[in-house]
């Protein structure tokens, strides 16, 4: 995680993709490593928003009450995106 960043904060973002993509595949619960490639894909240009949603929601699903999905939350919610938990029930 900690190279992943360095390489996200020094702008070597293929090489920080690889490292996330890495540490995600060791731990596929990592909210942290899910947070940050969310980031990372929303500072890519051209951004690649879709796949930042995916991971902005995995990071509420897999730690609901962390500060990183409090964050993640803010950010779809400033994208006009409702995470599953959010959506309101379909009225039948």
């Amino acid at each position: 995680m900690d190279f992943a960043r360095g390489l996200q904060a020094n702008g070597m973002t293929a090489d920080a993709e690889a490292q996330f993509l890495r540490v995600l595949e060791l731990q596929p619960d990592n909210h942290t490593a899910h947070y940050y490639l969310a980031r990372l894909y929303m500072d890519w240009q051209p951004r690649r928003q879709d796949e930042a949603i995916t991971h902005f929601r995995r990071v509420i699903e897999i730690a609901p009450s962390s500060f990183l999905a409090e964050q993640a939350q803010n950010v779809l919610d400033t994208m006009g995106q409702a995470t599953p938990a959010a959506s309101p029930s379909p009225i039948g």
